[in-house]
């Protein structure tokens, strides 16, 4: 694909100090200023996240592209679900092309349900 034609979102779970949330950082800027990929859209659960992180990430994003999603802290059905409703309305409000997700080796059951994206999952541990 065209990387001007890419919508990208990250995800990496909660914003904090360093870790995957530094790479997510980088990756993202990366995208933006190596790619030519549109200005990324970040996703972050907000429970447990450091304000003054996401406010970096809100300054460099833009506040309207960084976007608190509902934490996974159990791995029931309801709870996934809650994830995947806020993740899909972020990608229809954006018209996201592309998602990226770091994650922790574990399968937890979150995957955007919407058919017309693609998805990279990295697991980092």
């Amino acid at each position: 694909a065209d990387p001007h034609d890419v919508r990208l979102a990250l995800f990496g779970g909660r914003l904090l100090e360093r870790g995957v949330s530094q790479s997510l950082f980088d990756y993202a800027d990366l995208a933006e200023t190596l790619l030519g990929v549109q200005r990324p859209i970040i996703l972050y659960s907000a429970p447990g996240s450091r304000p003054d992180v996401v406010a970096r990430f809100e300054r460099r994003f833009g506040r309207d592209r960084v976007v608190p999603v509902p934490a996974i802290d159990d791995e029931t059905a309801a709870s996934v679900a809650a994830w995947q409703r806020a993740v899909d309305a972020a990608i229809e409000r954006f018209g996201v092309t592309h998602v990226y997700s770091q994650r922790f080796g574990a399968d937890d059951g979150r995957l955007p349900t919407s058919p017309h994206v693609l998805t990279g999952i990295h697991c980092v541990f």
